[in-house]
């Protein structure tokens, strides 16, 4: 049993069992168990975080209009009110190790700044503009998963973090129903992601794997969006497949029509070789 006035949590690198009294919740320590950074945090203390100002509620149907988001090139998009990633200023958040996917390193994750020590996020993630959802490298995503419910986050970062992977900076836009999605960056390989709603009034985000070299959707399932917006405009480094979108399926229809017409001719010619047989055999008999 914990002492009174004492409570237990486990290490965030070793998960060994660690006591301490309240007066040092936000502090870092080094575990006893593993030498590795921790910190001391009360289970639901939350009274370090600022209480939010009253606003109007975050709506989904509008983009960001922080000015640290990407900015929207459509003008016919209208700004909203903000989105992102959590406004945090509990120090307790600003220095936890993380252990890397190999257990070979340890990294160094800034929720309040939003940076990590890995080279992931120096050489991608670090170019993307305070509190973006382009900040998300594999180790901030870790740590936003942990404390996911404890800060309150927005519906396309939740879904985000989530998928537990980070992602490539990208940009905002609409899908079909007017509805908000965000769009990645792509990888080497033409791959990006894209945050959507999978219904016109749904609440819940998912993510949509699409390749911009194949021009195809994984596991061929796709949100209501036209498939031109996950091109960027002002890059040559992808441009839409001819095989991809109305051409497809347009090529496909051609076969499948081919197809269906050469599947008929060897009836047709078969019923007339077996009506010509026919026809001999009854003028033989007439004969006799």
């Amino acid at each position: 049993m914990s002492t009174p006035g004492h409570f237990k949590i486990a290490c965030a690198n070793c998960q060994g069992h660690i006591e301490f009294p309240k007066e040092l919740h936000g502090q870092t320590i080094d575990c006893p168990h593993c030498g590795l950074s921790t910190v001391l945090r009360v289970p639901g203390f939350v009274e370090s975080l600022p209480t939010p100002a009253p606003t109007a509620p975050i709506s989904l149907d509008q983009p960001p209009s922080i000015a640290q988001t990407p900015q929207i090139q459509d003008d016919t998009i209208n700004p909203a009110p903000q989105l992102g990633l959590p406004e945090i200023t509990d120090e307790s958040f600003r220095s936890t190790k993380v252990r890397s996917q190999d257990g070979t390193n340890h990294y160094t994750v800034n929720l309040i700044d939003y940076t990590c020590t890995c080279p992931s996020f120096l050489e991608v993630h670090s170019k993307a503009p305070p509190r973006d959802y382009g900040r998300i490298c594999k180790h901030i995503c870790a740590e936003l998963n942990r404390h996911r419910d404890y800060l309150r986050l927005d519906p396309i970062c939740r879904a985000i973090v989530q998928e537990g992977y980070g992602i490539y900076p990208g940009r905002f836009d609409r899908d079909k129903n007017g509805n908000l999605i965000y769009i990645t960056g792509a990888n080497s390989t033409g791959w990006l992601n894209v945050f959507a709603l999978k219904r016109i009034d749904g609440k819940t985000y998912y993510r949509f794997g699409y390749n911009l070299k194949e021009g195809r959707w994984a596991y061929g399932s796709f949100p209501k969006i036209k498939e031109e917006i996950l091109y960027p405009k002002s890059s040559s480094e992808f441009s839409k497949p001819i095989s991809s979108g109305l051409g497809w399926r347009i090529f496909w229809g051609v076969i499948n029509a081919v197809g269906k017409a050469v599947g008929v001719i060897p009836m047709v010619l078969f019923g007339l070789v077996v009506g010509l047989l026919s026809s001999g055999k009854k003028s033989r008999r007439r004969r006799f």
